[in-house]
């Protein structure tokens, strides 16, 4: 994805090429922080454009009708400071619940078997999961 400070409506055709040239210099190398890399001397474009950094994200999600469930690995490198980091991110939503509780509904019982299954759901499916 390109990453602008403002949005580019119309772009000339020199800049363009610029764009292009960037982008297509990058070789993919899975044991790169980020899983790409850029030739010596290839990782700007005189001083207009310039590589700052590369991400790689996979991910799955699942869903039921009480829940959403995300799961992310993202590989970030950053060129401007030279670092990298390899992350497993979680997003839970437990959507079913929340609208119980929103709908002022407080049945104790109907909430706990809602978090029992929700928590069954994700010992049974998710603690196994490889993405």
């Amino acid at each position: 994805m390109l990453r602008t400070k403002r949005i580019l409506k119309n772009i000339d055709p020199e800049v363009e090429n610029a764009i292009k040239s960037l982008v297509s210099s990058a070789i993919v190398d899975p044991d790169a922080k980020g899983g790409l890399k850029w030739p010596l001397g290839f990782e700007s474009i005189g001083e207009r454009f310039s590589i700052v950094g590369v991400w790689h994200t996979s991910y799955s999600a699942f869903r039921n009708k009480t829940l959403r469930l995300k799961l992310r690995c993202a590989d970030r490198f950053d060129h401007r400071s030279s670092t990298g980091e390899i992350s497993n991110e979680v997003t839970f939503k437990l959507t079913g619940i929340s609208e119980r509780l929103q709908d002022g509904n407080e049945e104790v019982d109907t909430l706990k078997g809602m978090l029992e299954s929700a928590v069954q759901m994700i010992w049974d499916t998710v603690l196994s999961y490889k993405i």
